[in-house]
């Protein structure tokens, strides 16, 4: 009885005093630690590594916790929270692996401390970016263990030929080419480099069928494992047909003209086939005839002097026309048709009728199948009418009346040469410029009679000289025109009345001399001198008056 009665003092007892430990939490009163003293939590780390917040406090309900917050430094990562065992000090336990964690508190202090890794770094790097590349695992900053996995990616036509990879300081090692790479990040930084290279290559040929039909573009040496892709280019007047191959060697993609294909590991030969088109004939008419004198481009191929046509193309081509109009005239537009065609044809549609197509010069004509023929029209420029007159001092007309078209633009109306009277003035109007507004005019040309001028003292002398020439042709007469020469007054002497008293005068017997031949140019008169004849007569008269004189004395 006495041990039942102290059992129940010390459980009430105990029931107080736990009584008043919640109470004081509860309260939250922790400043009174007379009452109670609270337990804390001690954050241990590397300040190398990283550092930890202060720890701060709080209540979760009836809960107690302590919290705190890691930080990582450059080079560094954090991986988790450790708590120490309360009854083994020397045992870790995980706590959390978040940065940011909570310890509750109970009636003990608690330790935990922030663990961090260190970071190595990882280069990734291709020797050429157009071989290839890689995915999977990027460079990077890892932590020790991390797993690698880098998957390379080829280009076509190329191929990995190995890896270089180099940890910290050692010396790079070269590793085969096989893919992927797989492997855990070292305690080191890492330096990987994918190495790729060209496959081998093969030859690709192209054949043309027939001989000189076409050619074959792009072929030469390709790395099997790329897509080749041929054209096949026919040449003018020829198309293309079809490609012909050996689907052994290659399973190609056919579009058209061009053919696409993997390269294979060996030589391919294609063939192009083409076949020949058929020409057709382009003639023109020009409406009004001979006003323009149309032509084709340099494409054109001229027609022979017997042919239908006056120029040829091959079907399906496009072609220009120069309307080429004569001078004064412009061009209007063109109209076409097909030649060998039944009416029911021509009025079906695309064919015909002949009807009016463009104004256009540099219109682009299609060349169907058909020979065609072309209309080009032609237009004459504006013009108003000039209406000329010739008239003489008196104005009278000395020539019919003519009319010329004066085109738009600068004009002048020469007069012309009328035999027998000399141009003096035309009117005002006989040159300026025409517009559209201008009316049909009249033009003037006076001309004058020459005056005839006459000298009665003048002589002109005509002088026949026979020119020698070869005995084999005959030689002419040449008629030589003397200069025209004024005459003085005449002088007429009486040579009677001189000698009329003086004696005869013996003379001695003349000396016969031989005559000495003259040139018959120093034979005829010059310009300015006197006839010969007349010069020995006046020497022969002088010398017959001193003779006289001198028997006188």
């Amino acid at each position: 009885m006495r041990y039942s009665k102290v059992l129940l003092v010390f459980s009430l007892s105990l029931l107080l005093i736990i009584g008043s430990m919640y109470s004081s939490f509860a309260t939250n009163d922790l400043l009174q630690p007379s009452r109670i003293t609270v337990p804390t939590l001690d954050a241990m780390f590397n300040p190398v590594e990283g550092s930890v917040s202060p720890v701060t406090y709080g209540w979760e309900g009836i809960k107690f916790y302590g919290y705190v917050t890691a930080t990582a430094n450059p080079g560094y990562v954090f991986d988790k929270w450790e708590i120490q065992d309360l009854m083994n000090p020397s045992s870790w336990t995980v706590q959390s692996t978040s940065p940011g964690t909570k310890v509750q508190l109970v009636l003990f202090n608690r330790t935990i401390r922030a663990c961090f890794k260190e970071l190595f770094t990882l280069s990734i790097s291709v020797n050429d970016t157009d071989m290839g590349g890689f995915t999977g695992t990027l460079p990077g900053d890892y932590i020790e263990g991390t797993d690698i996995n880098i998957v390379p990616i080829l280009a076509k036509g190329h191929h990995l030929s190995s890896w270089t990879k180099q940890i910290g300081d050692a010396a790079p090692v070269m590793m085969d080419g096989d893919d992927p790479l797989i492997m855990d990040m070292p305690a080191a930084d890492m330096q990987i480099v994918l190495n790729f290279s060209e496959n081998p290559s093969y030859l690709v040929s192209g054949i043309v069928t027939p001989p000189g039909s076409g050619i074959v573009e792009y072929t030469g040496f390709y790395p099997h494992g790329i897509d080749v892709t041929l054209h096949a280019k026919p040449e003018r007047g020829h198309s293309f047909n079809e490609w012909i191959y050996d689907s052994d060697d290659i399973s190609p993609i056919l579009d058209g003209n061009e053919i696409t294909f993997e390269m294979p590991e060996k030589d391919v030969n294609v063939t192009a086939e083409f076949y020949e088109l058929e020409k057709s004939g382009v003639r023109f008419v020009t409406v009004p005839d001979g006003k323009g004198n149309p032509t084709l481009d340099e494409f054109a191929i001229p027609g022979g002097p017997d042919d239908e046509f006056d120029f040829y193309y091959y079907s399906g081509e496009y072609f220009n026309v120069n309307p080429n109009p004569i001078l004064h005239w412009h061009f209007v537009g063109y109209d076409w048709k097909c030649i060998g065609y039944d009416e029911a044809s021509l009025k079906s549609g695309i064919l015909g009728p002949s009807q009016f197509m463009s104004t256009d010069p540099n219109y682009d004509f299609s060349k169907h199948s058909c020979d065609t023929e072309i209309t080009v029209y032609y237009e004459e420029d504006d013009y108003v009418t000039a209406t000329i007159r010739y008239l003489n001092a008196s104005d009278v007309s000395i020539k019919d009346d003519t009319q010329e078209k004066v085109y738009n633009g600068a004009y002048t109306l020469a007069p012309p040469a009328i035999s027998g009277y000399t141009f003096g003035v035309s009117s005002a109007n006989a040159s300026g410029t025409i517009t559209n507004e201008s009316e049909n005019f009249t033009v003037i040309h006076k001309y004058y009679v020459p005056q005839v001028i006459t000298n009665t003292n003048t002589v002109t002398e005509t002088v026949f000289v026979n020119v020698p020439v070869p005995a084999t042709t005959e030689a002419p007469t040449v008629a030589i025109t003397e200069e025209v020469v004024p005459l003085g007054e005449a002088i007429i002497v009486n040579f009677d009345e001189i000698f009329a008293d003086e004696e005869p005068i013996v003379t001695e017997a003349p000396v016969v001399v031989e005559e000495e031949e003259t040139p018959l140019a120093d034979a005829l008169p010059q310009t300015g001198q006197l006839p010969v004849e007349l010069f020995y007569g006046i020497g022969g008269l002088v010398s017959t008056i001193g003779l006289y004189i001198r028997r006188k004395r």
